[in-house]
């Protein structure tokens, strides 16, 4: 996928019903919330180092978020949910910005190596044809 084919993620609902208790944890509740679409490789551990510096720096040490089978999951106290989902969308256009940046890097690597392939290509089929064209056949 390219820089100009990725379309950013973005979060985009909550399934209540799917809201639950996190199992022996009266306090800590798994919240799914929808993303916009299933992030394509990579994007995954971008948000996840992205999430990671948010929580540590807004002191939000008990709260989690992580992907699962194409949901954003949240496991907080349902108090911390509206305090800590701008964080959650922070990290989203954080991870967005970041794989778009990366796809663009590895794209003009890849178009490098490309351009020297060819060129290599065809100096060696300039050396190839120096080498048989004075050849008399006859």
């Amino acid at each position: 996928m390219s820089a100009n084919e990725f379309e950013p993620i973005r979060i985009v609902g909550c399934d209540e019903a799917g809201v639950k208790k996190r199992s022996g944890d009266k306090q800590i509740y798994v919240v799914p919330f929808s993303l916009s679409a299933n992030p394509p490789r990579g994007w995954a551990d971008l948000f996840d180092k992205s999430w990671r510096a948010l929580r540590k720096s807004s002191g939000a040490t008990k709260v989690d978020a992580y992907l699962k089978k194409g949901h954003l999951v949240f496991e907080a106290s349902l108090a911390e949910v509206k305090p800590q989902f701008p964080n959650l969308k922070s990290a989203v256009a954080d991870a967005n910005t970041k794989y778009r940046e990366e796809t663009k890097t590895k794209a003009e690597k890849d178009g490098k190596k490309k351009l020297k392939r060819h060129e290599e290509r065809e100096a060696e089929l300039a050396a190839i044809r120096e080498a048989i064209g004075g050849l008399d056949f006859s």
